[in-house]
């Protein structure tokens, strides 16, 4: 994984729940002085490599845990069906 300064990881993950530089440049522990700065500074963050490798590393982590979550619930779902079919062959 990229590794960020602590500032810089506060920001990419705020950003990855939140999709707004804005906002997570604010709370992320830097300093500013109006919404407009923390704009343009947070758009330049997302333009800089290294946060927006870890942002797309962790956003990949995130459809990566979904899908497996969606697979498990799948599974669990055709393993009832598959033992409910299996009683009502049995008790035929």
């Amino acid at each position: 994984m990229t590794k960020l300064t602590p500032k810089q990881q506060a920001f990419a993950d705020l950003y990855i729940e939140t999709a707004n530089a804005t906002t997570s440049y604010k709370n992320s522990g830097y300093s500013v002085k109006s919404d407009k700065e923390a704009a343009v500074e947070g758009s330049k963050l997302l333009r800089n490599p290294k946060v927006r490798a870890y942002i797309e590393e962790r956003m990949d982590q995130k459809v990566l845990k979904g899908l497996l979550n969606k697979t498990k619930s799948s599974l669990s779902s055709l393993r009832l069906c598959v033992v409910n079919s299996l009683n009502k062959f049995l008790l035929e």
